[in-house]
């Protein structure tokens, strides 16, 4: 009976899929664990709605897991964007070589309305659908309706394009400003602070830009401009080494649940927002991993993440960090010998106290910060391979997302693997598909480790940087890609809230970055306080990252001075 069941299942699938332009393959519902099985979520629009004035495309994020024994590349990875009568208006397909990958759809031609985006992975005749439907809304321009084609002609292509190999930037806006500042350079003998330079002056703007901004903010922009075509591609470019390759989400082994009421070593869960739950969350990590109800859970102490742990929140769970200055509200590694990484933290909510749209609220500074997740190293430990992805990081005090190393030619010994900095990690970190937004301190910095990628991540009103100290010199290798730098309460280069990504975080040291990839990157938009900038920095005492196939979009702006 059972089997039965099973054949009715498959047969209505197949033709399921046939009726809805499907070709007719087999079609695997995910029955069996020897299936492949494909994961894909909206990175941007992170809402999954396309305002006029945005960039009109669409950036899919798709974890692929392969059935034993079957390459990945062997699979084809087919992206479908559907109207509402069911029919196919927009596809693209190519061949993943990496779990997690990155595809865009352009959808100016497409008009207003709402649209489904599904994906498909064909191999040999089989078809494995995605376990996501995701909503796509175009909404309408305030001008009259432009007369286009409701069904546009997609080209697929077997495989994504390759890449130029010299940086090109595609600005479909006038650049509104340019910044010039000079900064005094700050060295500390012990890390206290992310950045280590002062600003002394803020960059001078040639125009005056008109951002439109809601009244009450939210994790993704609204930047102004003319619709740009961008030009990124989620290819590898000539001469950029490839990336290590992005790890699959791993299952649970043996989880507990961490919800308001629960109780770990002796310790009550509130899961109120303002009882301090540091403890129970502890004790739960200390036994197994977690899956996290929804709940705001205040956390005004330092949650240690132990080896091997992974944290898996369900949607609306938030950690609360109340601290200003100091703290961590999570970290792996800092020296304790039973935190060495191997662990996920997926699907979670982090968020500060820095609530004000215009900053007001920001209370970090000289006397310390108060980081929302930090990965370090030191103390004669390696911390290896950690994966952060589809998280929501805002109003930080400190640094959202920060892994630091103690190790570099200005610091070697024992606790820095005897000499060899660039070998003492954190190693192999993985920061994929999360939005970060509203920082004073960066969303994502790099302050020392190896192996580090960040990919398909929207970051708004935050600096993006690898950065290293006078003190220290850390040695960084990297690769930013495929990430949405923008900007919505914030903008210019050394302003509150600054949207800025560069390789080079201090520029008057001798800040040594050819290790650091950037490419295939948007920055867009210009907000209150300035544009959006990329920060290249040129003939300067430190300096020396790669920069490809950038796209600057939306009055952002490219700065290249010291």
């Amino acid at each position: 009976m059972k089997k039965f069941c099973f054949l009715r299942l498959v047969t209505a699938l197949i033709v399921l899929v046939v009726a809805s332009g499907y070709p007719p393959a087999l079609v695997h519902a995910g029955t069996s664990q020897l299936a492949a099985t494909l994961q894909t979520s909206v990175v941007y629009p992170s809402d999954g709605i396309l305002t006029p004035g945005q960039p009109e495309i669409v950036r899919i994020g798709a974890t692929v897991q392969p059935s034993p024994g079957t390459p990945l590349h062997a699979y084809r990875l087919l992206l479908r964007v559907r109207g509402k009568n069911g029919r196919t208006v927009l596809s693209d397909s190519f061949h993943p070589k990496q779990v997690y990958s990155v595809a865009k759809l352009n959808m100016e031609n497409l008009l207003p309305g709402e649209y489904e985006l599904t994906g498909e992975l064909h191999h040999d005749g089989l078809v494995v659908l995605a376990t996501q439907k995701n909503r796509i809304s175009k909404r309408q321009p305030a001008g009259p309706t432009p007369t286009v084609a409701p069904t546009p002609t997609a080209t697929p292509s077997a495989d994504p394009p390759t890449a130029t190999p010299t940086r090109t930037v595609t600005q479909s806006a006038t650049q509104t400003a340019s910044a010039t500042a000079t900064r005094t350079a700050t060295a500390t003998g012990t890390r206290t602070a992310a950045p280590t330079a002062t600003a002394t002056a803020k960059p001078t703007s040639t125009g005056t830009p008109t951002p439109i901004v809601t009244s009450t903010r939210t994790a993704t922009s609204t930047p102004t401009g003319p619709t740009p075509t961008p030009t990124v591609t989620s290819s590898l470019p000539s001469g950029v080494p490839p990336p290590p390759a992005i790890p699959p989400i791993p299952a649970l082994n043996s989880p507990v649940t961490i919800k308001p009421g629960a109780s770990f070593g002796g310790f009550l869960v509130y899961g109120d927002g303002a009882t301090d739950d540091t403890q129970p969350i502890q004790a739960a990590l200390n036994t197994s991993d977690v899956i996290v109800a929804p709940a705001t859970y205040a956390i005004a102490g330092s949650v240690t993440i132990p080896t091997g742990r992974n944290i898996s929140c369900q949607s609306g769970a938030i950690f609360f960090d109340p601290q200003t200055l100091a703290t961590r509200m999570f970290q792996i590694g800092w020296g304790d010998p039973s935190s060495n990484g191997n662990n996920s933290i997926v699907g979670c909510t982090f968020k500060g106290t820095d609530t004000a749209n215009d900053f007001s609220t920001y209370q970090g500074g000289s006397s310390g910060y108060s980081e929302l997740l930090e990965i370090s190293t030191g103390g004669g430990q390696h911390t290896n391979n950690v994966l952060i992805q589809n998280n929501t990081f805002l109003d930080a005090q400190g640094d959202s997302i920060i892994t630091y190393s103690p190790c570099g030619p200005n610091n070697t010994g024992s606790p820095c693997n005897n000499g060899a900095p660039g070998t003492e990690g954190p190693s192999n970190i993985f920061v994929v598909n999360n939005n970060i937004s509203h920082c004073i301190q960066p969303g994502v910095h790099l302050n020392g480790g190896q192996n580090i990628v960040v990919t398909g991540n929207t970051i708004t009103d935050c600096w993006a940087d690898d950065e290293v100290d006078s003190n220290v010199l850390q040695v960084i290798s990297s690769w930013w890609h495929d990430n949405i730098f923008t900007t919505q309460y914030g903008g210019g280069l050394f302003t509150t809230g600054a949207a800025v990504h560069t390789c080079t975080g201090n520029d008057l040291i001798a800040e040594d970055d050819h290790l650091c990839y950037s490419y295939n990157n948007l920055i867009t938009g210009v907000g209150p306080l300035g544009p959006a900038t990329m920060f290249e920095p040129t003939g300067c005492t430190g300096g020396g990252g790669h920069y490809i196939n950038e796209t600057l979009t939306n009055g952002a702006q490219m700065s290249t001075g010291c």
